[in-house]
């Protein structure tokens, strides 16, 4: 008997080509998700150029354009997917081999055992399907054709890693702007008052941060244009407000107070700092903030409260600062 089971485990062994038809949603899109620590972000490829236009060696989050090997894109949900049909396939061919063995097995089920468990991640929040068509960002590159989406601002192409930066920028201000109509009928589209008031707050402080991380990516790439000829910026310099406006006063005369008018200045600090508290202190309010942003409105400790009205206003002075840089050479 175990001549036989030795002989049928050495015949399923090796390595095997398992067909496995992975979901889509209703258009074709395939869910991806980038395994970077830092951004961790979901988009999705149309399923045609992630097969005929992705090289097998490579591939480009959207978002944030890290680059690793395609498989690694995988959601966990569709890790877990591709195991249990590996499971399956396994126990089916190790069952079949199985069964042809002399000996007797009254007890073969007892013998081994293959288990398949899903624990999909748990998302924070479900978004309804007429709110996630409304918030998601669709790109065609401009380089190679491929499509893809994201919810929110999406600047690299999962094909050929080209960014995009200049023109998802409007892309994303006018889904940002879309997002805060949104939010008013939120009531009608989610069961339960607090669920609705829980997706609203969701959906208005992400779309927060993604101005100006969408206005950093413009900014990044207006700046390499505009001083070619200069050293290039440490690494997220465009994420800090001061910083960024004596990088530009260097390459092109002008800082964002400059650009603006007094209270537009005032507001966009304000903006850009309530942006980091919510990044990096999940908006509770410490000393930092209130001395940078000049708002009196809170105490150490009280966790910042971001209205639709606000992100409206952070979009209109991006918009604006976007205006005059792309004038310059």
């Amino acid at each position: 008997m175990f001549d036989d089971i030795y002989r049928a485990l050495d015949r399923v062994s090796g390595t095997r080509q398992v067909r496995i038809d992975m979901p889509l949603d209703d258009d074709g899109y395939f869910d991806r998700q980038c395994r970077a620590p830092e951004c961790r972000t979901r988009f999705k490829v149309l399923f045609e150029d992630w097969r005929d236009k992705v090289p097998n060696e490579r591939a480009w989050c959207a978002v944030c354009g890290h680059l690793d090997i395609p498989s690694d894109f995988n959601t966990r949900a569709q890790d877990e997917y591709i195991r249990q049909h590996a499971l399956r396939y396994i126990q089916e061919q190790f069952d079949d081999e199985m069964s042809h063995a002399r000996a007797p097995r009254p007890h073969r089920a007892g013998f081994l055992t293959l288990s398949m468990t899903y624990k999909p991640a748990a998302p924070v929040i479900v978004v309804p399907y007429d709110a996630a068509e409304i918030l998601s960002q669709r790109t065609t590159c401009s380089e190679c054709g491929c499509r893809y989406a994201s919810l929110g601002a999406s600047f690299f192409c999962p094909a050929c890693g080209h960014n995009s930066a200049l023109s998802a920028f409007d892309t994303a201000i006018e889904t940002v702007r879309q997002s805060m109509s949104l939010v008013e009928r939120l009531d009608e589209m989610v069961d339960g008052r607090d669920a609705a008031a829980d997706l609203r707050r969701h959906i208005t402080e992400d779309a927060l941060v993604r101005v100006w991380s969408s206005f950093q990516r413009f900014a990044e790439v207006i700046y390499s244009l505009a001083a070619a000829d200069r050293p290039a910026p440490p690494r997220n310099a465009f994420q800090n407000l001061a910083k960024s406006s004596k990088l530009w006063r260097s390459a092109i005369g002008r800082t964002y107070a400059e650009m603006l008018d007094h209270e537009e200045h005032l507001g966009l600090i304000r903006l850009v700092q309530q942006r980091h508290l919510l990044a990096h202190r999940d908006g509770i309010v410490d000393e930092d903030y209130l001395e940078n942003s000049g708002d009196k409105r809170y105490r150490v400790g009280q966790r910042m409260v971001v209205k639709p009205a606000d992100v409206s206003r952070f979009a209109d002075l991006v918009t604006k600062l976007a205006g005059d840089l792309r004038h310059e050479p």
